[in-house]
């Protein structure tokens, strides 16, 4: 049956291959979209979270400290940031949360949240209340751990 479906694509393949003109890379246009272009495209809760382990990857070996100037640069939309200053790493940054804040936007718009039974405010005091140094001193080893893994050094503290 596998067989059969893929030879059955293959025949619908070839038909509009045998349709399309030829291309001739002399008269090809490029193509661009414009900066100020906005572009809808439907994204799974799914594809969210992986763009939010990318985020977490690219921070990883971040310190405390890089991380805060980052996010205050982000704050203030890097106005009067020197270019020279602003990193491919901070762009990074910058990049995968818009696009987290306008899934998330988008997705409470839509009604495609879903409540849980836990209270912002319990969850916040949950994460507080674990926060002491064990638990700082485990985060500081999992991140070199990471690093260690991932890089072949410890880049944490770069």
């Amino acid at each position: 049956m596998y067989n059969l479906i893929l030879f059955i694509m293959a025949k619908k393949q070839k038909k509009s291959k045998e349709n399309k003109p030829k291309f001739n890379l002399e008269d090809a246009k490029s193509c661009i979209i414009p900066d100020d272009a906005v572009i809808q495209v439907p994204i799974s809760g799914g594809f969210r979270k992986a763009i939010e382990d990318t985020l977490n990857f690219i921070m990883s070996p971040m310190s405390a400290d890089e991380i805060v100037e980052v996010m205050q640069m982000i704050k203030v939309d890097f106005k009067d940031v020197p270019q020279e200053k602003i990193t491919i790493v901070h762009k990074c940054v910058w990049t995968l949360l818009s696009l987290i804040n306008e899934i998330n936007h988008q997705a409470q718009e839509q009604g495609k949240t879903a409540l849980t039974n836990v209270t912002v405010k319990q969850s916040v005091s949950d994460m507080m209340n674990e926060i002491n140094d064990d638990t700082i001193a485990e985060v500081i080893k999992d991140n070199k751990e990471f690093s260690q893994e991932e890089f072949g050094e410890d880049i944490s503290e770069d």
